[in-house]
C-alpha cells in the first residue's frame, strides 16, 4: 500500500472504530457482496459491524484476493468470520475463496 492508501485506510479504520459508527443499524440491507477481501483488521471489523448491524441480512458474499497467502489464511479470515455475531439469524455466509 502506498503512503496516501495507508493513511486513508487508517482514517477509515478510526472513523469504523468509533462508537457513532458502531452504534448504527442498517435494517434495509438484505444482501452485501465484497470483492478483493485480504482478511485485513479493517475489512473483517467492517464484515463484524455489517453482521451485527443488519437484522434483515439474507446474506453476505465475500470473494477473497488473489493476494491472500493459502489456504491456512483463508480458513483464519473464515473462522474469524463464522465466530461474528449477527443480528439476522437468518443471514448467510457465501464464500467465494
Amino acid at each position: 500500500m502506498h503512503g496516501t492508501d495507508s493513511m486513508a485506510a487508517s482514517r477509515v479504520e478510526q472513523y469504523m472504530l468509533s462508537p457513532n459508527f458502531g452504534n448504527m443499524i442498517l435494517d434495509q440491507l438484505e444482501t452485501v457482496h465484497l470483492e478483493e477481501v485480504k482478511g485485513s483488521r479493517c475489512e473483517l471489523h467492517f464484515i463484524k459491524l455489517l453482521l451485527a448491524s443488519s437484522p434483515s441480512l439474507r446474506w453476505i458474499k465475500i470473494s477473497k484476493s488473489d493476494s491472500i497467502g493459502g489456504p491456512r489464511e483463508e480458513l483464519r479470515i473464515l473462522g474469524e468470520v463464522m465466530r461474528f455475531p449477527r443480528a439476522s439469524a437468518t443471514a448467510e455466509l457465501i464464500w467465494n475463496f
